[in-house]
């Protein structure tokens, strides 16, 4: 395996998980799967893409863990179906998950090789 293939190039790491983000712009309401996450960001895969720019308030649900939250984001990538959310804000919630994330050696975008990518941490029921 070529060590640079996976060499993480983002200030901060993205860890695989699933779940569901809600969204509502325009008068229109969107939602998409949760992909990945990380301090500054996420990245999800849903029918409604918004252009780049535009700035919303997201409200994120990880499988199968306990806690939701909503948070300001601004999209700052979109290709086919996949929009790339940075934050505008910090949140405790997500430093918290985060944290979770990191003690349970979740996989994170920089060390799962492509076609591991299905294999999606275990959130708390």
């Amino acid at each position: 395996m070529n060590p640079v293939q996976f060499m993480e190039w983002r200030r901060y790491r993205r860890y695989i998980v699933s779940g569901t983000v809600r969204f509502t712009t325009n008068f229109e309401a969107g939602s998409g799967d949760l992909i990945n996450l990380g301090e500054a960001g996420i990245l999800i895969r849903g029918g409604l893409v918004l252009p780049e720019g535009t700035e919303e308030t997201f409200h994120v649900v990880p499988s199968r863990y306990p806690v939701e939250f909503e948070i300001q984001g601004q999209v700052v990538g979109v290709k086919d179906d996949l929009m790339a959310i940075r934050f505008l804000q910090e949140l405790q919630t997500v430093a918290v998950l985060i944290q979770y994330l990191e003690r349970e050696n979740c996989p994170w975008t920089g060390t799962a090789a492509p076609d591991s990518l299905r294999d999606v941490c275990s959130l708390p029921t």
